[in-house]
């Protein structure tokens, strides 16, 4: 479960809260997701991986490969003055 409210997580995505409200509706209809009015969102990983367009399995390895690689530390820009 992740609490979290619709608000919250529009803000964090940079998009209206009605975009969330739509897509939450959408994926709760799928079967991709359940959540209920105190914000509590429990995602099915392998429904939103089968709905999910072919470039999924392709970001998921890369994400794998980056944070795995140790890239990270070497990504840390210092702060501009």
């Amino acid at each position: 479960m992740l609490p979290l409210t619709q608000e919250a997580l529009s803000q964090m995505l940079g998009v209206r809260r009605t975009t969330v409200t739509l897509l939450m509706r959408n994926l709760r209809a799928s079967g991709g997701i359940r959540s209920d009015r105190r914000g509590l969102i429990e995602i099915d990983r392998s429904r939103l991986a089968a709905m999910a367009c072919e470039c999924h399995r392709g970001c998921v390895t890369n994400s794998r490969r980056y944070f795995s690689s140790g890239m990270t530390r070497s990504c840390v820009l210092p702060m501009m003055q």
